[in-house]
């Protein structure tokens, strides 16, 4: 299962503990350069940004389609729209992101002990 995140999952797991639920969900973890920037380097000393950094199975990687990024920066951060377009590139399994519409995906609530976030899954991919 190929499996995008946004930073908010992984910043409010972290916070309460529960990182390792990702991992035990998926597996492995893949976040584009700009959301591993605002986890990790944002606030380096933070123990949640520490956890993350050596976590072993959050893998960056670079996203190829910066026209698709830039489009998307008009109404979002560069996390969240390097993280959908890469989960498009991937053709993800899922994207954990904050909440927002999108027409190209089917958003379903995920509650984890009181951090709300959203798993989107593509109807699209093939995997």
């Amino acid at each position: 299962m190929i499996v995008v995140s946004d930073a908010t999952p992984l910043i409010g797991l972290a916070k309460i503990g529960q990182l390792v639920l990702l991992q035990d969900m998926f597996g492995e973890v893949l976040v584009p350069q700009a959301v591993y920037n605002e986890v990790v380097w944002g606030a380096p000393h933070n123990l949640d940004a520490v956890e993350i950094r050596r976590s072993g199975w959050i893998r960056v990687r670079q996203v190829s389609d910066q026209m698709g990024v830039d489009y998307l920066r008009v109404d979002l951060d560069a996390g969240e729209s390097e993280a959908l377009v890469l989960a498009g590139e991937l053709d993800a399994d899922c994207t954990k992101q904050e909440k927002h519409n999108s027409s190209e995906l089917f958003l379903c609530d995920l509650l984890c002990e009181s951090v709300d976030f959203q798993i989107s899954i593509n109807p699209r991919s093939k995997k």
